[in-house]
């Protein structure tokens, strides 16, 4: 059986509370976009690129 994953067993019931008592989920890119932040380029590699 795999072991547990932090989303599952943490992120996911925070994020499930937080929604219940009235916060707003808002995904990470559009949270880094509202602070200013430099969109990350992609950790996975592009297809059609070679290195």
């Amino acid at each position: 059986m795999p072991a547990p994953e932090e989303h599952k067993t943490v992120q996911a019931r925070i994020l499930k509370y937080a929604q219940e008592i009235g916060w707003t989920y808002v995904p990470r890119v559009e949270a880094e976009a509202r602070r200013g932040f430099t969109p990350h380029p992609s950790p996975l590699p592009q297809e059609g690129l070679s290195s």
